[in-house]
């Protein structure tokens, strides 16, 4: 049984941003590297800008953002795998 002690989180001090989460998954060691953080407005939101994707220690995959809308509703099949 999977608990919160599995989780590996560091949080940076000068703003509380999270930037690495890491945790056991059947495909191996999963670590996400979250930088380049960004604000759409001042004390709003500090999202990450870039996210990279890691598997025991291979990059799996690569995010960028460069807007976000918090509270905005999007369709359920946008998030259903594709063909």
């Amino acid at each position: 049984q999977d608990t919160l002690a599995d989780v590996h989180v560091r949080i940076r001090q000068e703003d509380f941003a999270i930037v690495s989460v890491g945790f056991d998954t059947p495909r191996g060691f999963h670590e996400r590297l979250y930088s380049d953080f960004f604000r759409n407005e001042e004390g709003g939101w500090l999202q990450p800008g870039r996210v990279r994707l890691y598997y025991d220690g291979v990059k799996a995959n690569e995010i960028y953002w460069t807007r976000f809308e918090i509270g905005k509703s999007y369709p359920l099949e946008l998030f259903q795998p594709g063909d």
